[in-house]
């Protein structure tokens, strides 16, 4: 595995579930976000890793399909990005919009080291 690709990876995978072409079931999952932020101003934290949500999305059932999605299409993105997803643990999306950036990817890799890039 090549773990200087991890954070390409990583901001490859928050780009692609944060853009417009992340459609699902006739609703921009970014607008799914964009609502659960208005709830939450501290974010949402999505963890691909255990497929949970924070804060509950309550009936949010699109968003929870998208995450399961995405959680079932992990090893494919990463291996086309040169990364073993089985050495990667804690891989998280943080949905906090700045003017700077959409949120941060993070990740743990078998080494212990903590990869976070923003989004």
């Amino acid at each position: 595995m090549k773990y200087k690709r991890i954070k390409s990876a990583l901001h490859n995978l928050g780009d692609s579930f944060l853009g417009l072409t992340n459609y699902f079931h006739d609703v921009y999952v970014l607008d799914e976000l964009n609502e659960l932020t208005r709830r939450s101003p501290m974010g949402v934290v999505i963890d691909l890793s255990a497929g949970t949500i924070t804060p509950d999305p309550g009936p949010a059932k699109r968003l929870r399909e998208a995450v399961a999605a995405y959680r079932d299409r992990l090893a494919a993105h990463f291996h086309g990005e040169g990364v073993d997803v089985a050495k990667l643990t804690d891989i998280t999306l943080h949905y906090c919009p700045t003017a700077r950036s959409r949120g941060t990817v993070s990740a743990v890799d078998d080494r212990g080291t903590h990869h976070r890039v923003p989004v």
